[in-house]
C-alpha cells in the first residue's frame, strides 16, 4: 500500500468520524445495557487502547534502528488520537476504525520493511566497503606484480642485449683468431721454404768447400805454412808432456837439488831430442842397405 492510498484511507476515516458526530443527537431514553453489550464495549476499549499504543511499543521492543530523515514532497499529517465513545457502534464507525487500524498496521509494516531495507542497505554498504578495500589491496598487489614484471622484462632485455654483444664479440675474436691462424700457416710455409732454400745453399757451400779443400789440400800439405803449424802443435804437445813428467817426479819425492840443471831445462831437453826426419832417413837408409 503506497503513501497516497494511506492518506486517502486516513481522510476517509476522518470524514466518517466527523460525519458521524455532526448531526445533533436526539435525546432518548437509554436502554439498560445488557452484560453482553458491556463486555463488548469493554473489549472494544481494550482493543482501541492496545492499537493506539502498539506502534511505539513495537518499535521499542523490536529495537528498530531510527530511520534517517528523508525529504518528502508532502509531510505526513499527524494522526488524530483515537477517541473511544461509549455509544452504540454503527457500521460507519466500525468501518472507519478498521480503516484506521489497517492504515496503522500497513504503516507499521511499511516502517518495519523500511527498517529492514535500511539494515540491508547498511549491510550492503559494509560489504561494498569491504569489497572496495579488498579491490584496493588487490589493485595494489596487481600494480606491484606489474612493476615486478616490468623490471623482470627490463632485466631480460638487458641480458638479451648483453648476450648479443657477447656473441658479436666472440664472433669478432673467432674471426681474428682464424685470421691469425691463417697468417701463422702462411708464415710457417714461408719458413719451411726459406729453411729448404737455406739447406740447399748450405749443401752447395759445403760441396764447394769440399771441392776447394780437395784442390788445395795437396799444395797446403807441401807448403811451409803447414810445416810451421805442425811444429807449433808438436811443441805444444812436448811442453805439456814435459811439464807432466816434472810434476810426476816431484810427486814421487825427487827434489830439484838432487837433479842436474839440464834435466829440468825444457829448451835443453828439446835440443837433445832426436830429429824425427833424420831418424826416418837413417831408417830408410838401413832398410836399403839390408
Amino acid at each position: 500500500m503506497g503513501k497516497a492510498e494511506m492518506l486517502k484511507a486516513l481522510e476517509e476515516a476522518e470524514a466518517a468520524s466527523s460525519g458521524a458526530a455532526a448531526p445533533p443527537k436526539v435525546a432518548k431514553k437509554r436502554k439498560a445495557s445488557t452484560p453482553a453489550e458491556k463486555e463488548a464495549r469493554h473489549q472494544r476499549k481494550k482493543t482501541g487502547a492496545s492499537t493506539s499504543g502498539a506502534w511505539p511499543k513495537q518499535t521499542t521492543e523490536e529495537g528498530w534502528a531510527p530511520t534517517p530523515p528523508t525529504q518528502m514532497t508532502e509531510e505526513l499529517p499527524e494522526l488524530p488520537p483515537v477517541i473511544t465513545i461509549a455509544e452504540a457502534s454503527s457500521p460507519s464507525k466500525n468501518k472507519a476504525h478498521r480503516a484506521v487500524n489497517d492504515t496503522r498496521q500497513s504503516f507499521d509494516e511499511m516502517m518495519g520493511q523500511h527498517s529492514k531495507q535500511v539494515e540491508r542497505l547498511e549491510e550492503l554498504e559494509a560489504v561494498m566497503a569491504q569489497e572496495k578495500r579488498a579491490a584496493g589491496a588487490e589493485k595494489e598487489a596487481l600494480e606491484a606484480q606489474l612493476a615486478a614484471e616490468r623490471v623482470a622484462r627490463a632485466l631480460e632485455a638487458q641480458l638479451a642485449t648483453e648476450r648479443v654483444a657477447r656473441a658479436v664479440k666472440e664472433e669478432t675474436i673467432r674471426s681474428e683468431l682464424d685470421a691469425a691462424l691463417a697468417k701463422k700457416t702462411v708464415i710457417e710455409v714461408e719458413l719451411e721454404e726459406t729453411k729448404a732454400r737455406a739447406e740447399e745453399e748450405a749443401e752447395r757451400l759445403r760441396s764447394e768447400a769440399v771441392r776447394a779443400w780437395d784442390l788445395g789440400k795437396g799444395e797446403f800439405l807441401k807448403s811451409s805454412e803447414f810445416e810451421t803449424l805442425c811444429a807449433k802443435k808438436a811443441f805444444g804437445y812436448f811442453k805439456v808432456g814435459f811439464s807432466s813428467c816434472l810434476t810426476q817426479f816431484r810427486a814421487n819425492g825427487y827434489s830439484e837439488e838432487e837433479q842436474p840443471d839440464f834435466f829440468l831445462n825444457l829448451k835443453k831437453a828439446l835440443m837433445d831430442m832426436a830429429d824425427e826426419e833424420a831418424v826416418e832417413e837413417e831408417e830408410e837408409e838401413e832398410e836399403k842397405d839390408d
